[in-house]
């Protein structure tokens, strides 16, 4: 029976240790190069209809909803190195394109992130480099589109709609 009541003592000061240590109030980015992320789209903008951003944990969440009725969820991580995952929901059943149809969605894309204003015009820049290595670049795989930086095009097809994925990355 004192094995017993000694186990139980074990873990139950285990179970205090554990929830003191975990808690909320640490910053989970105060050994890191980079910060917390930060929304990349601001309002107002006469082209964006709804917008949400979040950090949960050490990811940052966002989501937008722009006036055409295009639909974008970005996923922002990273502690050294930064990763942005943007994920564009495309309507329509677009199982049989062709590799070029979304590499030139992906140049669209950044390309009208880029008119949004002055602030976003870097995404011009993302949208001319993929351009110019197009031919190079493979669906699912990560292609360094600048030195050091890298870019990974892919997708989730289902019957009525189509998720397209554009990963920009420090560190694939």
């Amino acid at each position: 029976m004192p094995n017993f009541i000694r186990f139980q003592s074990v873990v139950i000061v285990l179970l205090i240790f554990t929830a003191c240590g975990n808690s909320g109030s640490e910053d989970p980015f105060k050994d890191c190069k980079y910060s917390k992320p930060e929304a990349i789209f601001k309002l107002p903008n006469d082209r964006i209809l709804n917008h949400t951003f979040e950090v949960q944990g050490i990811e940052g969440l966002e989501e937008v909803v722009f006036t055409n009725q295009q639909s974008l969820t970005v996923i922002q991580s990273g502690c050294d190195y930064i990763t942005q995952e943007f994920q564009i929901k495309l309507p329509g059943n677009l199982r049989n394109q062709e590799y070029n149809f979304w590499i030139n969605q992906s140049i669209g894309f950044f390309q009208f992130l880029g008119g949004l204003g002055s602030q976003y015009l870097v995404f011009n820049a993302w949208s001319q480099a993929i351009n110019e290595l197009k031919d190079q670049i493979q669906l699912g795989a990560f292609q360094e589109i600048q030195p050091g930086y890298f870019v990974k095009i892919d997708r989730i097809l289902s019957s009525d709609h189509a998720i397209l994925m554009l990963t920009l990355t420090e560190k694939p």
